[in-house]
């Protein structure tokens, strides 16, 4: 893990989360903060290789890959921390995140369930769409729903995107062909509203910085997984199915792994599309017995 240039002040530390870094004379304000404490300590030690203070954490939404190094970082320095509104709650209280993928139940106790568990750490301040300053630096905050509910993008003055998880690229969707999201149809609005940003740079925030032609393939290949998933729902539903066959179906096809942590995941997806499906007039749902049985029209 080093600092990369991007442009201008903005810099970025590629690791299996990526770090954004914006940087304004010898101060900083990182975007995002991994997932555990091992990663935010690492993160932790290239700022200060670099003699950079750290001034504010910035982050994109509450997942734990994306948030988990918050609370250590909190205890170390005197950041100040921001995140979208609508994710506030899940930041300062994981549990809840974990809850919301079970129904608002606890979901089985499983060692998978890690991966979804952060420390809390306090916000100081929830982001709205629209110009975001912390001292010197200037930013735009730019709202990128779908894979999670309030999920954002944070652009920079330098004509940078630091996207969250608003688009994948083709290698993490071949290596994980099930993507998680909340709403598959907020998903592609905003996959299509980033491609119609003024950015130079994308830092999606897992892979390597895309430029414009790059981001566009990318997004392309994301839409078409989605099309793709959508697809086979309906075929996983030629006949009267009940809505958890149907996850079953659709994660098996897909090679997801079975684990507590992937059937939720898997199932937030699939429902989505569902519930996307149903909107669109594409099938159908009935009550049977308790059960929510679908049928494509």
């Amino acid at each position: 893990m080093e600092l990369t240039h991007v442009s201008g002040g903005s810099h970025l530390i590629q690791a299996p989360t990526n770090f954004g870094v914006h940087i304004v004379d010898n101060e900083c304000i990182v975007v995002d903060t991994g997932f555990g404490r091992d990663n935010s300590r690492k993160l932790l030690k290239i700022l200060d290789k670099n003699h950079l203070r750290l001034k504010a954490v910035i982050n994109t939404h509450c997942h734990a890959d994306h948030c988990g190094g918050n609370s250590l970082i909190s205890r170390r320095t005197g950041a100040k921390f921001y995140a979208p509104r609508a994710e506030v709650p899940f930041i300062e209280e994981p549990r809840l995140h974990v809850r919301t993928l079970f129904g608002q139940a606890y979901p089985p106790q499983d060692s998978s369930l890690r991966l979804l568990l952060g420390d809390p750490c306090r916000i100081d301040q929830p982001l709205e769409e629209g110009p975001l300053e912390i001292g010197n630096h200037r930013f735009h905050v730019i709202s990128l729903p779908g894979h999670s509910t309030g999920q954002v993008g944070i652009q920079t003055e330098d004509n940078v995107l630091f996207a969250g998880d608003a688009i994948f690229t083709k290698q993490v969707i071949d290596k994980h062909p099930l993507p998680f999201y909340v709403d598959p149809d907020e998903t592609i609005q905003s996959v299509k509203k980033l491609l119609e940003l003024d950015v130079d740079r994308i830092v999606p925030g897992h892979g390597s910085i895309l430029n414009r032609d790059e981001a566009v393939k990318h997004a392309e290949y994301y839409l078409s997984r989605i099309e793709a998933i959508d697809d086979m729902v309906l075929n996983a539903a030629r006949k009267p199915t009940s809505m958890d066959e149907i996850i079953s179906i659709t994660a098996t096809q897909l090679g997801v792994e079975s684990n507590v942590f992937q059937h939720l995941l898997s199932s937030t997806t699939i429902k989505g599309h569902l519930t996307s499906l149903l909107q669109r007039g594409l099938i159908t749902m009935k009550l049977d017995g308790f059960q929510m049985v679908w049928h494509k029209v």
